[in-house]
């Protein structure tokens, strides 16, 4: 968890606070030159799900699941379903399923990032674009992923939902601590990796 919170985190806020930076905006808007915004709106939405990718690695090693290629909150996610429909899902397993589906994988914001990371990562940076407004707001265009659109949307929209999702994604490991200092089991002792 402190790896996690603070590791991980340290090396995105940096670029946050960049683009939240009223004289590095005013430069940027003033030379109409949006390449550093586009580096740094690109480097938080990698960073981001790979702050979900650490997680689903988090979660894979509390539970025992041994999964070992293709480690996602998605795959986890499969994971819990398989293991349901063999036996039940102990408290701790059903309470961290319900979030990661539906505070984090179903979420507008995770799919947002996803969609925008994946698109910068896989295919080609010239399919996200960015644009300065009338009113001087760094926008970043319309893009679509996997057959579907992603509206524009402004800095301040990018930055709520990069604030939305690490909120989710810090929330599932406090799950499994609050249940651990309430004095039941951990789930660890009761691996599952055998449940293949």
């Amino acid at each position: 968890m402190q790896i996690f919170g603070q590791k991980e985190f340290c090396r995105i806020y940096p670029a946050i606070d960049y683009l939240q930076n009223k004289d590095f905006l005013e430069v940027i808007i003033k030379n109409q030159n949006d390449f550093m915004f586009e580096i740094l709106i690109e480097y938080i939405a990698i960073m981001t799900m790979s702050l979900s990718d650490v997680l689903a690695e988090t979660l894979n090693e509390i539970f025992g699941f041994d999964i070992k290629d293709y480690i996602y909150l998605k795959t986890i996610s499969n994971k819990f379903i398989k293991i349901g429909k063999k036996t039940s899902l102990n408290p701790l397993e059903f309470q961290i399923f319900v979030h990661i589906n539906n505070k984090i994988i179903h979420s507008d914001e995770y799919k947002y990032m996803r969609a925008f990371c994946n698109t910068v990562k896989h295919k080609n940076t010239s399919d996200i674009s960015f644009r300065i407004s009338k009113k001087n707001d760094l926008i970043i265009r319309e893009f679509s992923y996997e057959n579907k659109s992603y509206s524009e949307i402004s800095l301040d929209d990018f930055i709520a939902k990069f604030e939305v999702m690490t909120k989710n994604l810090l929330e599932t490991l406090q799950i499994f601590i609050d249940y651990s200092h309430a004095g039941n089991p951990q789930n660890n002792e009761q691996s599952h990796s055998k449940s293949k």
